[in-house]
């Protein structure tokens, strides 16, 4: 792998692919690793590549495979610390399983009240960003002002320049600094409020993922010197039709 050489039982990665890969948050990825090495389940090494992560007596348990100079580490791991160690492990699926989260990044088990949630659907998708402290905020929020006022005051902000912009809030922060109560032509900063954009077509987004294959082919023919060839020439004339 680029020059690193891993052996049975080690994987170079990073906590951002892993996130990725497992829809986790890195923090929660973090203190995951940390506790299965602290359990001595796995060795972590720093890596230009990344992190090589080992599995402790991965021969062992997945192999039978074990030399003599193993042999005393092994029993020990396997006798001793197993009770602790799955006893942690244990821990760690449950909280998982709580911080499990849905492609949007919310956890998928609903905790929150439901005008909670209509808050946060309301709220613009990108700064959809710690729950849990929004959802404090809300119930917060609900002692000042009531509830229908409030989600009046969210949508009209929801659709404003400010909420559509670079320095769109943090819903908790919004909430906690009452911004309910703001003036609303300033949410637009005198101007009118941004359109949406229009929902693209299945017709549009079918044209354009055949654009983009065309392309992808077409550098990768350039990448092997074919880019004059007959194949190259047919690529080209097929994307000058899709785009006129």
């Amino acid at each position: 792998m680029n020059g690193l050489t891993l052996d049975v039982g080690q994987l170079c990665t990073s906590r951002e692919r892993i996130s990725n890969a497992c829809n986790i948050p890195q923090s929660t990825i973090y203190r995951v690793l940390k506790r299965l090495e602290k359990c001595q389940t796995i060795v972590m090494k720093p890596d230009s590549h990344g992190t090589v992560i080992e599995v402790v007596n991965y021969r062992l348990f997945q192999h039978g495979e074990v030399n003599d100079g193993q042999q005393v580490d092994s029993k020990w791991t396997a006798n001793g610390q197993q009770v602790d160690t799955e006893r942690e492990l244990k821990k760690l699926n449950k909280e998982i399983k709580d911080k499990s989260v849905q492609s949007d990044g919310l956890p998928t088990s609903s905790r929150y009240s439901k005008e909670f949630d209509s808050f946060w659907d309301i709220w613009p998708r990108r700064r959809r960003q710690n729950k849990q402290a929004a959802y404090r905020a809300f119930q917060k929020a609900k002692k000042k002002i009531d509830v229908p006022t409030l989600m009046i005051a969210v949508r009209e902000f929801s659709k404003s320049n400010k909420a559509r912009g670079e320095y769109c809030p943090m819903p908790s922060s919004w909430l906690n600094s009452e911004c309910w109560l703001d003036d609303r032509e300033a949410w637009n900063d005198g101007k009118a409020p941004i359109r949406p954009k229009r929902q693209q077509t299945e017709a549009e987004i079918a044209v354009l993922i055949e654009l983009r294959s065309l392309q992808a082919k077409l550098t990768d023919l350039r990448s092997q010197g074919k880019g004059m060839t007959d194949e190259a020439e047919t690529i080209k004339q097929r994307m000058t039709e899709i785009e006129t």
